[in-house]
C-alpha cells in the first residue's frame, strides 16, 4: 500500500513491449525504464500541466499498446509530439467546441435522452432495470454517434426490443472482448480448443481478432464513403476527411480515420456510461440529493418541460452531483506523463529523460487534506463538496480534482445534465442487491425505478421536441412583431426647423416629420453610434430626425464664458443618449454638463428645456461606481428646468445580455409614446418601419473609382484630414446661410480637428515587458506625437485599430471579394477605399449580432431550414445559447446560413449590418517632462488573444494592430483630455497612494516620471506609495525602473502583490493596502493624500474600495456607516480618482 499522498519510486522490470516501444525513442533508455515515479500530488500534477513541453504524453507502455491493437493510432492512443497526433488535435476540439454543442448536438441529446425515459416509463412502478449500465451505454453510443457521424444507431429501441445493437456497436464490442492483449485465450477460442493440445490457440485467437477487426474497419470505411458522397451531412467526420488541420495545416491520414473513430467510441460512450451508472447508484442510496436534484430542475424549469442548453449553467446541484460521481470513480484510474529530457519535479524529484510520472486519479481525488474536514470521509458521495463556494472555503488545491486527466471533455457534461434531468424529473431509484459485483460497479448495476412525485406522462414527453419547435418560432416571431401605435390622431403642428436624417427615408404614406433631434454624449463612439440608430429608425417611421453632440447645441459665445442656455427645438421632442467616463460628461458634452451645473440651472429664470417633451438613454458599465452618474443628473436637471420626461430613464449596462440591441429596444419603447405624445396616426402598412433599429444602414457604400491600392495608416490619416477640412469648409458655409424661418442653425461649424482629430503617430520603440514564458506579451510602446498634439500625464491615448488581416481575409472569402473591388464610404466623403480597407478599417468584424438582426436576418432568409434555425436563435433563449454565449460573430453566423449570401448579402449590405471599428484609449505611461520631451508619449498595451467558444482565434484589434506595428511605422491615434480629475495634486508636497496591479500601473508611470522632473528641479517631494499587483515575477512590468524610483525617493514605499507565485499565498493589492492601515491613515487623514486607482472595475476596483474603507475603520476608528461617508468625501472632493475599466 503505497502512502497516501506522497510520491514514490517504483522499480519495476522492463517489459520487451516496453523496450521495443522506448529504444527508439529515448537516447538513455535503460535508465528511463528502470523507474516509473508514481504520485497523487496535486503540485505535481499542475506542474506537469504547466511543463507539457517537458512531459509530453508517450503512449509506449507495455499496458497501453494493448489498446492499440483495436483503436491503433488513435487521437487519445498516440503520442503528442506525433504529426498524426498534433494534426487530428487541431480538429478534434473544432468538431466538439461548444457552439456546436449547444446548436448542433444538444438537440440530439434532447431527443435520445427522451427516447431513453420513454421506454423505461413502460416499466411498472418498482420494476427492478436489470443491465442499467447496458442500457446507458447504448444511449450515450447513440448520442455520441449521431452527433460525430449523423448515424443513428437507435440502440436504446433495439435493447427494449430484446434486439441486438448496432453492428457497429456490437462488432466493437465483441472485438474488445477478445483482444489476444486483454482476454484470455479460453475464452476467445473456447475450452474446447483451449485444451486441444494440436491446436494453435494463440494463431486462432489472432485470426478471429483480425477477422472481426477486418468486418469493423469495413463498417467504418462504408460510413467514410458516405460522408465522401455527402450523404450523411456536415460532422466530425467529413471535418476529419476533408479539412486541414489548423495546428499542422496537413490532412488527417486517411489510414487513421478508423483509429479515432474506434477511439472516439472508446472515450465518448463507454466511460460516459459508466459515470452515469455510478451516480444512478448514488443517487438511490442518497435519496436526500436525489430530492434536492428534483427541486432544483422544477425551480429552473418553471413549469416548462424541456430543459434547454442556457439552463445548464443553473443546475448546481446536479453539476455537483456529476462532479462528485466522478470525483469516486474517474474515467481513467491513472494518467501518465513522460520526461522529454533529465529534469527535476517540485524542486526535489530528479527525473531522467523518458522516465514516466504516473498520476493516481482515485487517490488524488479522496486526499482527505483536499476532500475530507467538514465533508466527511472522502470515501463517501457528499455533493457539497463542488457546491458554491466549497472549494474556496475548503482551500482545495486547484488541480485537486481531475477527472479526464490532462484533457476536458466538453460534449460530457451537456449528455450528463439532460439525461440526470429527465431521470431524476421521472423516476425515483432504489438500490437493488442485484449487481453481480460488489457496488457501486460499472458492470452489472441492477436498480429499482418508481415514478417520481408529479412526474409528467410518458406521451406528454414524446410530444415534447415538437412543442418546443413551435413556441420557439412563435417566440420568434413576436421578437420581429412591430409595436402598434395606440392613438389614431392628426398629426402634429408644423415640425421645428431642423436638419434632415443623414440617410435613410420614410415611405410617403407614413410620413408625419414630427421633428425629433437626438442628442448624444460620446467619447469611444457607442452612444454616437445609438443615436445614428434611432434616427434612422426614427426617419423610417415618419420622423423628421436628426443627431448632434450636445455641446452642439450650446451658443459659442457662451463656450467661453461658461454660461448661456442650449438652443433646444421649440417643436418635436428631444431623445438624449449619452454615456460617463469615470462619473464625468463625455468630452462633446462638456458645455451642455455645464448649463446643468445647480448655479447655472438656478439662473436661468425662463429654461428652454421649459414644456420640452425628453427621454434619456444613459450607457455605461454596472461594474463602475461612478455608472449612469451623468445620464441620472441629465435626467434630472432637465426634469428640474421644466422638461416633460415621456419616460422613465432607460439604462443600457454593457456587462448585459443584448447591450448592442439597446438603440433597438430604446427605439421599441419610446416610438408608440412619442405616436401617442404628438397624436400621429401611422397606417398599419407602415408598422414594419416603426420599430426597425437594427436594419438600417450604419456606413454607406457607394461604387467608387479607380484607387483600389490598400492604404496605409499614413495614407488613411492623410485622406481623412482632408476630408475633414472640407466637410469643415460645408459647415461653415451652412452656418452663415439663413434658414427659411429667419433663424440661423444651431450648430457652428466645428474645427476640422473635431471631425477628424486624429493624426500620425510615429513608432520610436517598442518592448517586451514580460519575461520570457511568462505566456503573456505586454508591451512599453513610445510613440512620436505631431505638431500641437499636447498631452499631460494622466491623459490617454485614443488609437484607431484595424482588424487583423487574417479576419479580413476570411471576410473577403465570405463574401467572394478580391480585396481590390473599390467603394467609397458615404456619397459625400469622395474617399475611394478598396474592399479590403473597407472591411480592415471601417467594420467591427468582431461583432456579435444583436438579436433583433438575428430576427431580421431569419426574415430574410430564403432557405426554410436555414430561416428556421436564425428563427429560434432570435428567441431570447436561443440567443443566449447559440450567439451570445459563445460570442457568435455575425460573419461565422453567415457562414453557417449562406442562403444569406446567395440571396444577395454583399458588402454594402453587410457594412449596413456591422458597426464602425470604434477606437480604443490607453492611459498614457510617461510624462511630457520627461527627458524624452512633450512630443513623447508612451503606452502600455497587453495583446488580447484568446480562442473563443466557436473555436475562432480572438486578437484584440487595437492591441493587435499596436503589438504588430514596426519601428518607425505609423498608428492613427490622438489624446484625449477626457475631464476626469486624474491629475497629480497642485503641490508636489501632497502624499499620493497609487495602486495600479498589472497595465493598472501605466499612468502611475507617468506620474512618476512627473515626480522624478520635480526632483531634478530641486522641488521636495511628499510621500508616494505604489501598490503594484501581478501573477508572478515574471509578470513584473517595469520592475528595475520602479526598484530605482524607490531607491531614489522618487517613489517612497513600493510594495508588490504576487497572486500566482510558485510556492507562496496569493496575495492582492487590497491585502497589501489592509495591513499598510496605519501608515496610510496617517498620509490620508493627517496629511491630506490623493488615491489613484487604475485598472479592472470588475473586481480589483470594488475591493480597493472596501479594503480603503477598511483602513478608515481600522486605523481612523471609524464604523462602518462613518467609514463609508469619509470615502464617499474622498470622491467629492477629488481626493479618491479613479481610472477603471470593464475587463
Amino acid at each position: 500500500m503505497l502512502p497516501r499522498g506522497e510520491t514514490v519510486r517504483i522499480h519495476l522490470p522492463a517489459s520487451p513491449v516496453d523496450r521495443q516501444a522506448l529504444q527508439g525513442h529515448y537516447d538513455d533508455f535503460e535508465a528511463a525504464i528502470a523507474a516509473s515515479v508514481h504520485t497523487c500530488d496535486a503540485d505535481v500534477l499542475q506542474e506537469l500541466l504547466e511543463r507539457q513541453e517537458d512531459f509530453p504524453k508517450m503512449w509506449n507502455r507495455a499496458n497501453e499498446r494493448m489498446f492499440t491493437r483495436m483503436a491503433e493510432n488513435g487521437i487519445f492512443t498516440s503520442d503528442t509530439p506525433s504529426s498524426d497526433w498534433q494534426t487530428v488535435h487541431g480538429l478534434f476540439p473544432r468538431g466538439f467546441n461548444q457552439l456546436k454543442i449547444q446548436t448542433a448536438y444538444f438537440p440530439i441529446i434532447v431527443k435520445k435522452t427522451n427516447n431513453f425515459v420513454t421506454e423505461w416509463s413502460r416499466f411498472e412502478p418498482g420494476h427492478l432495470v436489470t443491465g442499467v449500465n447496458n442500457w446507458l451505454a447504448c444511449l450515450t453510443a447513440d448520442a455520441v454517434i449521431k452527433a460525430a457521424c449523423n448515424v443513428d444507431m437507435d440502440n436504446i429501441a433495439r435493447r427494449a426490443r430484446d434486439e441486438p445493437v448496432h453492428p457497429i456497436l456490437e462488432m466493437f464490442r465483441r472485438l474488445g472482448a477478445i483482444n489476444p492483449a486483454t482476454a484470455k485465450p479460453w475464452q476467445v477460442v473456447g475450452l474446447a480448443n483451449y485444451l486441444n493440445p494440436f491446436y494453435d490457440t494463440q494463431a486462432g485467437q489472432e485470426r478471429l481478432f483480425n477477422q472481426l477487426k477486418g468486418q469493423l474497419q469495413g463498417m467504418v470505411e462504408e460510413l467514410v464513403e458516405q460522408t465522401r458522397r455527402g450523404e450523411l451531412g456536415d460532422t466530425l467526420l467529413s471535418s476529419l476527411i476533408s479539412e486541414r488541420s489548423p495546428t499542422t495545416g496537413l490532412y488527417v491520414r486517411q489510414s487513421l480515420l478508423f483509429s479515432h473513430f474506434a477511439t472516439l467510441l472508446v472515450a465518448g460512450h463507454e466511460t460516459t456510461a459508466n459515470t452515469m451508472g455510478f451516480l444512478m447508484y448514488y443517487l438511490s442510496q442518497n435519496p436526500q440529493w436525489e430530492q434536492r436534484l428534483r427541486a432544483e430542475i422544477r425551480e429552473v424549469l418553471r413549469g416548462r418541460s424541456q430543459l434547454a442548453a442556457a439552463d445548464i449553467p443553473r443546475l448546481v446541484v446536479a453539476e455537483a452531483c456529476f462532479k462528485e460521481a466522478l470525483r469516486l470513480h474517474p474515467p481513467a484510474n491513472n494518467v501518465g506523463r513522460d520526461a522529454a529530457h533529465d529534469t527535476v519535479v517540485k524542486g526535489q524529484y530528479l527525473v531522467r529523460r523518458g522516465q514516466r510520472i504516473s498520476i493516481n486519479l482515485v487517490a488524488l481525488h479522496r486526499q482527505p487534506r483536499h476532500w475530507g474536514g467538514e465533508f466527511g470521509d472522502p470515501n463517501c458521495f457528499n455533493p457539497a463538496r463542488f457546491m458554491p463556494g466549497a472549494a474556496e472555503a475548503a482551500g482545495r488545491h486547484p488541480h485537486a480534482f481531475k477527472p479526464f486527466g490532462f484533457g476536458a471533455k466538453t460534449l460530457i457534461p451537456m449528455l450528463y445534465h439532460n439525461f440526470t434531468f429527465k431521470l431524476v424529473e421521472n423516476f425515483k431509484l432504489r438500490p437493488s442487491r442485484k449487481e453481480s459485483f460488489p457496488s457501486p460497479s460499472a458492470q452489472g448495476l441492477a436498480l429499482h425505478i418508481y415514478p417520481a412525485p408529479g412526474a409528467p406522462p410518458a406521451a406528454a414527453e414524446a410530444a415534447t421536441p415538437s412543442a418546443a419547435a413551435d413556441s420557439s418560432s412563435a417566440a420568434a416571431q413576436t421578437t420581429t412583431a412591430p409595436p402598434t401605435p395606440t392613438h389614431s390622431r392628426s398629426s402634429s403642428s408644423t415640425a421645428a426647423k431642423l436638419p434632415p436624417a443623414a440617410a435613410g427615408s420614410s415611405s410617403s404614406s407614413a410620413a408625419h416629420n414630427t421633428p425629433l433631434l437626438v442628442l448624444y454624449g460620446s467619447n469611444s463612439g457607442t452612444c454616437e453610434a445609438f443615436a445614428a440608430q434611432l434616427v434612422q429608425s426614427a426617419a423610417a417611421a415618419g420622423f423628421s430626425a436628426a443627431a448632434a453632440t450636445l455641446d452642439s447645441v450650446m451658443p459659442a459665445a457662451a463656450a467661453a464664458a461658461g454660461s448661456g442656455q442650449p438652443q433646444l427645438p421649440s417643436a418635436g421632442a428631444v431623445l438624449f443618449v449619452t454615456s460617463t467616463y469615470n462619473g464625468e460628461p463625455p468630452d462633446n458634452a462638456l458645455r451642455f454638463a455645464k448649463w446643468l451645473e445647480p448655479a447655472a440651472a438656478a439662473a436661468a429664470a425662463e429654461s428652454t428645456a421649459a414644456g420640452l417633451p425628453y427621454a434619456v438613454l444613459g450607457v455605461g458599465n454596472s461594474q463602475w461606481a461612478t455608472y449612469q452618474a451623468f445620464p441620472r443628473l441629465l435626467d434630472s436637471r432637465l426634469a428640474a428646468a421644466g422638461g416633460v420626461r415621456l419616460a422613465p430613464a432607460a439604462e443600457a449596462d454593457t456587462e448585459e445580455p443584448g447591450f448592442a440591441d439597446a438603440a433597438g429596444q430604446h427605439w421599441s419603447s419610446m416610438c408608440p409614446l412619442l405616436l401617442q405624445h404628438f397624436k400621429v396616426d401611422v397606417p398599419h402598412d407602415s408598422a414594419a418601419a416603426v420599430a426597425a433599429a437594427s436594419s438600417v444602414p450604419r456606413l454607406l457604400l457607394e461604387p467608387a473609382g479607380a484607387d483600389t491600392q490598400p492604404l496605409t495608416i499614413k495614407q488613411v490619416v492623410g485622406k481623412l484630414q482632408a476630408y475633414a477640412q472640407e466637410r469643415n469648409a460645408h459647415a461653415a458655409a451652412a452656418a452663415s446661410t439663413p434658414a427659411g424661418d429667419g433663424s440661423s442653425t444651431a450648430a457652428a461649424a466645428a474645427p476640422a480637428a473635431q471631425l477628424f482629430p486624429y493624426g500620425l503617430l510615429q513608432v520610436v520603440s517598442s518592448a517586451e515587458l514580460q519575461a520570457p514564458g511568462s505566456g503573456r506579451f505586454t508591451r512599453h510602446v513610445e510613440l512620436q506625437l505631431p505638431e500641437g498634439m499636447a498631452y499631460t500625464a494622466g491623459d490617454h491615448l485614443e488609437v484607431l485599430p484595424r482588424n487583423a488581416p487574417a479576419l479580413v481575409d476570411s471576410a473577403l472569402q465570405l463574401l467572394q471579394l478580391t480585396g481590390q473591388e473599390p467603394s467609397a464610404p458615404e456619397p459625400a466623403l469622395r474617399l475611394p477605399l478598396s474592399s479590403r480597407d473597407v472591411l480592415a478599417w471601417l467594420m467591427d468584424l468582431s461583432t456579435v449580432p444583436p438579436m433583433r438582426m438575428v430576427a431580421m436576418l431569419a426574415g430574410e432568409c430564403p432557405c426554410p431550414p436555414e430561416a428556421a434555425q436564425l428563427q429560434r436563435m432570435a428567441t431570447e433563449a436561443g440567443y443566449k445559447e447559440k450567439v451570445l454565449g459563445p460570442q457568435l460573430t455575425l460573419l461565422e453566423l453567415l457562414a453557417a446560413h449562406r442562403s444569406l449570401l446567395a440571396a444577395g448579402l454583399d458588402l454594402p449590405r453587410l457594412a449596413g449590418l456591422l458597426p464602425r471599428l470604434a477606437p480604443r484609449y490607453y492611459s498614457i505611461s510617461s510624462s511630457p517632462a520627461a527627458p524624452g520631451g512633450p512630443r513623447r508619449a508612451s503606452i502600455t498595451v497587453a495583446l488580447v488573444e484568446y480562442t473563443s467558444l466557436t473555436g475562432r482565434l480572438h486578437q484584440g484589434a487595437a492591441s493587435s494592430t499596436i503589438h504588430g506595428q514596426q519601428v518607425g511605422l505609423f498608428l492613427a491615434g490622438t489624446v484625449r483630455q477626457l475631464q476626469s480629475r486624474f491629475r497629480l495634486p497642485p503641490s508636489p508636497l501632497t502624499p499620493i497612494i497609487m495602486v495600479g496591479p498589472g497595465t493598472g500601473v501605466a499612468p502611475m508611470m507617468g506620474f512618476l516620471q512627473q515626480r522624478q522632473a520635480q526632483q531634478r528641479a530641486g522641488a521636495a517631494l511628499g510621500a508616494a506609495v505604489l501598490f503594484f499587483g501581478c501573477r508572478s515575477d515574471q509578470d513584473y512590468l517595469y520592475q528595475q525602473q520602479l526598484q530605482d524610483w524607490r531607491a531614489s525617493g522618487v517613489l517612497t514605499d513600493l510594495q508588490v502583490a504576487f497572486s500566482r507565485q510558485a510556492g507562496k499565498d496569493r496575495v492582492y493589492v487590497q491585502d497589501l493596502i489592509s495591513a499598510s492601515a496605519q501608515q496610510l491613515w496617517a498620509l490620508l487623514h493627517g496629511r491630506g493624500g490623493h488615491v489613484y486607482v487604475c485598472g479592472d472595475a470588475r473586481r480589483m476596483a470594488p475591493d480597493v474600495r472596501a479594503a480603503m474603507e477598511g483602513v478608515a475603520r481600522e486605523a481612523g476608528g471609524l464604523d462602518a456607516a462613518a467609514a463609508a461617508e469619509w470615502m464617499q468625501g474622498m470622491r467629492q472632493q477629488g481626493r479618491y480618482l479613479e481610472d477603471v475599466w470593464a475587463s
